[in-house]
């Protein structure tokens, strides 16, 4: 890949090799780039445009006649724009195809479920005074280019990510030992944007200690507008999504009517997510979502943020027809769970936060935190946890909120005031 210094015109090309993949494997390719050759124990095949692209999202293609059980395909493909000026968010990542690549234009695969192990390496060259990041690789020097290479080692959320843009500003958060970094662009309200991250920090420093000292600290990547977030392992750093940034900014930090931190939720996962793992993924988003609503309402000093936040969580989730029929426990990562784990969910708290009052319910995710961290803890490990901190006995509980279908809160029995 490369960046011409005048023109900022890109040009790339690549060799793709793809083994043992689906029978119905589709390629995705941006629209000003074009497949050269497709080809199978060398043996050429031929490829059929299904789906057009645009813009921002790649065209769909289909590949005739070729065997799962054989040799690797081997696709050449190659490409140009006439001026590329920077994108603050890029991702490479197979199943998330509008947001491939620079925005759309480079290759990726479908099906895939994120669990495929792949190596990209990819040859930059880049004009002076621009920034190339990487979670594997941390920071390029801002006048030069590289090779860099990525192996999704099977997991669930760990993906390839790139960001380039001219001129990338680092700006280090939290205590010197164990540091988190925030990069953007230099721009309107970047103080505001550093407050916001600060605050949260500080604060989830302050109820639960100091992250553990990875190298995998949950990053910030936001790239569409509109008040939409979009978070994502990506190695030790952060990076601000100006669309939503942008939004929140020109809009008092307001998305859907309520008060919104730009960094609460995946800041969170640096604790619970990150320095704490979870082997069940909807407990650990149940939790940072329950500490988003809390946090933000903290740094905002609006007492009734919660309120209105699980409010909203609970209408939304009863008017999903189908959501009351099943329960979170049994949605995985490719299921449509959002309102299950993250809104029902963090109900779950939220219910038990009546019971036991917040600074208890707090006290015991500290507690949790404090005893385990760096380690991964199970569901059980979690209800004893819990149960040990609060005093009571927490199972059927947890169980009807997570094994159960429907919505039903137990200590929060109005649902025309679900208190606070």
């Amino acid at each position: 890949v490369s960046i011409d210094p005048q023109t900022h015109s890109l040009s790339a090309k690549d060799i793709i090799t793809i083994a043992g993949s689906d029978p119905d494997l589709q390629l995705h390719l941006g629209t000003r780039f074009l497949f050269l050759e497709i080809s199978q124990g060398g043996n050429a095949l031929e490829w059929e445009q299904i789906e057009a692209g645009s813009k921002s999202k790649a065209a769909r293609y289909f590949i005739r006649n070729w065997n799962p059980d054989g040799p690797p395909l081997a696709i050449r493909w190659q490409g140009s724009l006439p001026e590329f000026t920077g994108y603050g968010v890029s991702i490479i990542r197979p199943d998330l195809v509008e947001l491939s690549g620079f925005c759309g234009w480079f290759p990726t695969i479908e099906p895939s479920s994120q669990s495929e192990q792949f190596t990209y390496t990819m040859s930059l060259e880049m004009p002076q005074g621009w920034t190339v990041l990487s979670p594997r690789d941390g920071a390029f020097k801002p006048d030069t280019g590289g090779t860099m290479k990525f192996i999704n080692r099977s997991s669930q959320t760990q993906d390839i990510f790139i960001c380039a843009s001219p001129g990338f500003e680092q700006h280090q958060i939290g205590a010197e030992d164990s540091p988190v970094l925030l990069y953007s662009a230099p721009r309107e309200g970047l103080d505001q944007i550093k407050a916001d991250f600060e605050s949260v920090v500080a604060l989830s420093t302050q109820w639960f200690g100091e992250p553990t000292k990875s190298e995998e600290i949950v990053a910030i990547i936001s790239p569409r507008g509109g008040g939409a977030e979009w978070g994502y392992e990506r190695g030790i750093f952060w990076v601000s999504g100006d669309g939503f940034a942008d939004y929140l900014l020109e809009h008092d930090w307001e998305a859907k009517g309520l008060k919104k931190s730009f960094a609460a939720h995946e800041t969170i996962h640096t604790w619970f997510g990150k320095s704490l793992r979870f082997e069940d993924a909807w407990l650990m988003e149940a939790v940072t979502q329950y500490l988003e609503v809390v946090i933000t309402a903290q740094l905002f000093e609006l007492s009734n943020l919660p309120d209105r936040y699980f409010t909203w969580y609970r209408e939304r989730f009863l008017a999903n027809d189908k959501a009351e029929n099943t329960a979170i426990s049994s949605l995985g990562i490719d299921d449509s769970h959002y309102d299950h784990w993250y809104l029902k969910g963090s109900w779950a708290f939220w219910d038990l936060e009546k019971h036991v009052g917040r600074q208890a319910l707090i006290a015991a995710l500290s507690d949790l935190y404090r005893e385990r961290a760096g380690s991964v803890i199970s569901r059980m490990e979690f209800t004893e946890s819990f149960q040990t901190s609060l005093g009571t006995e927490l199972a059927l509980f947890f169980q009807h909120w997570f094994d159960d279908s429907g919505f039903q809160p137990v200590y929060r029995i109005d649902s025309s005031n679900t208190g606070s």
